[in-house]
């Protein structure tokens, strides 16, 4: 099963998670992460990717989680 489609199913579930993409899988063209940000993604990080950058993202995911 792929991320999107575990995502999806979740989502079918009503788990309502923040969800962020690490992939490795090529993006040149950004069809990819536009289809992963209309599923619902709050973001979309490609490998290799700065481990600040996933750190702040969690964070700020948690942070919203909390908000609510």
């Amino acid at each position: 099963m792929s991320g999107l489609e575990l995502h999806r199913r979740l989502q079918d579930r009503g788990v309502g998670a923040p969800v962020i993409y690490c992939t490795g899988e090529a993006d040149d063209d950004g069809r990819l992460r536009r289809r992963l940000l209309q599923a619902g993604a709050r973001a979309v990080l490609c490998k290799p990717y700065p481990p600040d950058e996933l750190l702040q993202l969690v964070q700020a995911a948690l942070n919203l989680r909390s908000d609510s």
